[in-house]
């Protein structure tokens, strides 16, 4: 939280990917990792200066009192992750697409596994939306009275209380920051090496982050797979919570792998 103060918002802004570059972001960790914390400090204390449209999906937002003020200010909430919602977002964006001056947009969905509506259909909706989000519904472009604003794909996160397995493939595949906490699961905790070991130096190396990061509470293992443009790193990366770079670095070198010694 000491992260969020209003002194500290500059310094925080250099070590924050770019988040406004059409970013589809999965949120993963267990009851009590902190994900709600996450949504509310980032959006409500910091994106919001960025983001003057904000999408959400999900009951949490209706019902949790810390996530109750996001509602307050931008508004747009829905129970639901059906076909005809996504469709509805997507349309009022494109309506919009030739507006120089239509904002910034993001699509918040929270506890996904848990929506009653929630099923393939619904999930290849939400792929598709990743997909096209940001080619044409992106945002402002820097104005006088906000030159930081970059021209902005937007950002859809999906905040998931349950195991990472049972996000579908199809979301999972459009996914290029993955936000990692606790992870208790052993069965949960092979099935992410696995997915993520070629790309972030090998089983051992991402064993060895996931390790760190779990051996403290609040802690998030953030892996960026396009790399963070505003920090000038291109390709694969890790970060411990936003500021500690993990990978590539002296502690963890980045690696080629020879696929022909794989298993």
């Amino acid at each position: 939280k000491d992260s969020f103060k209003t002194n500290n918002k500059m310094e925080l802004n250099q070590n924050l990917p770019d988040f406004h570059g059409g970013i589809l972001m999965l949120l993963i960790g267990q009851p009590g990792a902190g994900k709600t914390v996450v949504i509310l400090n980032l959006l409500g204390r910091f994106l919001k200066h960025y983001y003057e449209t904000c999408y959400f999906m999900g009951s949490a937002f209706k019902y949790d009192k810390t996530l109750e003020p996001l509602i307050d200010y931008y508004g747009n909430q829905s129970d639901s992750c059906s076909d005809r919602v996504i469709n509805n977002i997507i349309k009022e964006r494109l309506e919009l697409n030739g507006d120089e001056n239509k904002g910034n947009a993001c699509i918040i969905i929270d506890d996904l596994m848990a929506m009653s509506d929630f099923n393939s259909k619904s999930s290849s909706s939400l792929a598709r939306l990743a997909s096209i989000y940001r080619h044409v519904l992106g945002g402002a472009k820097p104005t006088k009275k906000k030159p930081k604003i970059k021209k902005s794909g937007g950002m859809l996160l999906v905040s998931n209380q349950r195991l990472f397995s049972s996000i579908p493939r199809n979301l999972r595949a459009c996914a290029n920051v993955i936000l990692l906490g606790k992870v208790a699961n052993s069965e949960e905790y092979g099935e992410i090496i696995k997915e993520y070991s070629l790309t972030f130096g090998g089983k051992d190396t991402l064993a060895a982050m996931i390790q760190m990061s779990n051996s403290g509470k609040y802690n998030f293992l953030c892996m960026y797979l396009n790399g963070v443009p505003n920090e000038n790193i291109e390709g694969p990366c890790v970060f411990l919570n936003f500021n500690e770079l993990l990978y590539p670095s002296a502690r963890f070198p980045k690696k080629e792998i020879n696929i022909s010694k794989l298993d």
